[in-house]
């Protein structure tokens, strides 16, 4: 008997060993996951700040000067300047270069219904054979 609880204690020393080596490798894993998440999320908040946020050739950093002035509520002179006001364009000018083609009205007289409900077109003399 007692070498079949000999026994029984090498096996679960063995199964402890091995599940201490799949936590190990566990939590390596979840290192290396969670480093590669911090990863993603830096890259992530670069290409938001690349995208979405003002960069420096678009908008300058304002001076001392100028921020004293906005503070102070300063009024600043502008030079004036006139410009020619463009003449309206109108619609004939717009549409003189388009090609114009006239259609001929149908004759309502020449459509009839048929059984389905659609419009067909009939000539007169079909009109007379079929009243026939």
């Amino acid at each position: 008997m007692e070498d079949h609880t000999e026994m029984l204690i090498g096996i679960m020393q063995k199964t402890i060993e091995q599940k201490d080596e799949q936590i190990k490798e566990l939590r390596q894993t979840i290192a290396d996951l969670q480093a590669t998440v911090a990863n993603l999320n830096e890259t992530l908040e670069e290409f938001r700040r690349k995208f979405f946020g003002s960069s420096s050739e678009k908008t300058r950093r304002k001076t001392s000067k100028e921020e004293e002035s906005e503070q102070e509520g300063e009024n600043v002179t502008v030079k004036s300047h006139t410009r020619k006001k463009k003449p309206k364009s109108k619609r004939e000018d717009l549409y003189k270069n388009l090609p114009v083609e006239k259609e001929k009205e149908a004759d309502p007289e020449k459509f009839e219904m048929d059984n389905k409900g659609r419009y067909s077109e009939y000539s007169s003399c079909e009109k007379n054979r079929e009243r026939v």
